[in-house]
């Protein structure tokens, strides 16, 4: 587990998980939802039965995925079959077009000087990866070089002019007296597309892009394509992309998105045209999500309400 000194929340990825049995092929659990329960409270007690997966030091890998799988289920089956590609797209819209905004708290004395509270656009801790190369797809992959551990990454959406901006900061840990290494990646979502009927909608600069099957699935997915342009690095400088070709471009296929959690897989090489999974070259024609038992294409978010905080805790503000 990649652990960090001053939070007990941390990214943890399938590497670093021993799975305590050998029932592997039995572990596909189907989570049983609730009697009488609404979708919300549903999801709510996903969330918490993958968080408390998550805490612990034995996670069985398979119904960790398992559990993402029927999150993912439980967005989908809130709508009906005809309206299945209705609801992921216009919710990451929504997302994606987030505003600081401020807000009124006091509304009983009015004479008084009012309390001002900043809502600050949706933030995201990732929490699970399942393995270093989906981190890396996303990521620098400044991780990887001696003596640097990886603590923490933070995604934001949307921003102060809501023009669906994506900002990810990474904070890494330098072995030895260093302080820790904070490095941002910003860029915007370029395109979303959904997957299986080939519609596209354009978000910023454009880019050619045929139609997406749905990778054997029939659940709800959406294509989104990332365009980093500019890095800060650890000490303060931004490095700015300096014309088309030096913009990284970035896809993934989002399958669940809301205020609370996201669920993300890369996408394999033989469809963007990188290698964002080597180790998965083959799998092109099966569920993303179940290709395999560890999950090793999943990235999974989940929301983070304090990020300036836990930013300050792990001394990376």
């Amino acid at each position: 587990m990649v652990d960090s000194p001053s939070t007990s929340s941390s990214i943890t990825s399938f590497n670093s998980i021993t799975d305590d049995d050998n029932d592997d092929a039995a572990a596909a659990v189907n989570y049983q939802v609730l009697d009488g329960t609404t979708s919300s409270q549903k999801v709510d007690i996903l969330l918490e039965e993958i968080n408390a997966m998550l805490s612990t030091n034995n996670c069985n890998v398979p119904n960790l995925v398992a559990n993402i799988v029927s999150l993912v289920n439980l967005g989908s089956q809130s709508s009906s079959s005809k309206n299945n590609d209705r609801i992921l797209l216009p919710t990451l819209k929504a997302l994606l077009s987030s505003k600081a905004t401020t807000r009124n708290n006091s509304r009983k004395q009015p004479s008084q000087q009012q309390q001002q509270q900043q809502q600050r656009p949706p933030s995201y801790r990732l929490a699970w990866a399942g393995s270093d190369n989906a981190i890396c797809h996303i990521g620098t992959s400044l991780h990887k070089v001696p003596l640097a551990r990886l603590q923490e990454i933070y995604l934001t959406l949307g921003g102060d002019d809501g023009k669906n901006k994506w900002e990810l900061l990474e904070v890494i840990r330098i072995l030895g007296p260093f302080p820790n290494v904070r490095n941002t990646l910003r860029g915007e979502v370029t395109k979303l597309m959904k997957l299986g009927d080939g519609s596209s909608t354009s978000m910023g600069m454009k880019r050619g892009e045929s139609s997406i099957s749905s990778s054997g699935s029939t659940r709800e997915g959406v294509r989104m394509e990332i365009a980093y342009n500019s890095m800060i690095d650890g000490t303060g400088k931004e490095i700015l992309a300096s014309g088309e070709s030096r913009v990284k471009y970035v896809q993934l296929d989002i399958w669940y998105a809301s205020a609370k959690a996201l669920v993300c897989t890369t996408v394999p090489s033989s469809e963007n045209g990188d290698d964002a999974d080597s180790s998965n070259n083959n799998i092109g024609n099966k569920d993303p999500l179940r290709s395999s038992t560890d999950g090793s294409r999943i990235l999974f978010f989940v929301a983070e309400e304090n990020l300036e905080e836990q930013l300050e805790k792990l001394r990376a503000a």
